[in-house]
């Protein structure tokens, strides 16, 4: 690490989980206070996120390539071109899907506010699968009190049956916007991932903003604003911010 920024290689090593523990504490310190490596870790998250979902969609089924042995046995010259010109399309077909989704997320980073930016940032973070929550229940028993000691201000969360219909709360992540910490939670509204991040209200002002499909909304309870991301209608993020609202108060 240096004095200003991370390293390539101490992003690398980060994103891999390569990094020791004491090593990550001091990571994970600099990125609170750091927005320019703190994108620089998530473009590489997504980035390795996005390789390697084009990589499992273009791998052979395990019928496919029996019934590619079958085909060509006996055929040395077809059996050595056949699987390679598979390969070789499977490949091209990774780098359409990879080029397309770093496009994707570059068009949402395309905003004039840089709060912005980072909500959409931080939302597309937890997109991908392999990206689990640091609390993972839908317990708010459980998700408030993960949040003791790490924020400097507290929250309620509705009870499950409180929640609009098809709403489901998935878990909760601490993160960092504008350099100051926040609870992002995030919540599955049918099949669709909805963050919804809760700060002070003299950190971050309502918002609203539309980027690519995506939506961000706002609204402010008891000193607190409460910011919404994700794919869904205007309604679905309106009926979560108004439960949510309802019981800061």
């Amino acid at each position: 690490m240096s004095d200003d920024h991370l390293t390539p290689a101490t992003i690398a090593a980060l994103v891999d989980h390569e990094l020791a523990a004491q090593e990550i504490a001091a990571t994970q310190q600099h990125l609170a206070a750091c927005h320019a490596c703190a994108l620089a870790v998530l473009s590489a998250t997504q980035l390795k996120a996005a390789t390697a979902r084009a990589a499992q969609r273009y791998t052979l089924s395990p019928e496919m390539r029996a019934r590619l042995v079958a085909t060509t046995r006996g055929r040395t010259s077809v059996a050595r071109t056949i699987p390679m010109r598979m390969y070789t399309w499977a490949a091209l077909a990774a780098l359409i899907l990879l080029t397309v989704s770093v496009l994707q997320w570059r068009g949402l980073r395309s905003t004039p506010s840089p709060i912005v930016a980072e909500l959409f940032d931080q939302h597309l973070a937890v997109l991908p699968e392999s990206s689990a929550p640091q609390v993972l229940s839908s317990d708010r028993h459980t998700v408030k009190p993960w949040f003791q000691g790490k924020l400097p201000y507290s929250f309620n969360l509705p009870e499950p049956v409180n929640l609009p219909a098809e709403t489901v709360l998935q878990g909760a992540d601490l993160t960092y916007i504008g350099g100051q910490p926040a609870a992002q939670l995030l919540f599955l509204i049918r099949k669709h991932h909805v963050s919804v991040f809760v700060m002070q209200q003299d950190v971050l002002a309502p918002l609203s903003n539309d980027r690519h499909g995506y939506r961000l909304r706002s609204t402010t309870a008891n000193g607190l604003t409460i910011t919404a991301v994700g794919d869904v209608g205007d309604a679905d993020l309106g009926a979560l911010l108004a439960v949510l609202a309802r019981v800061q108060s």
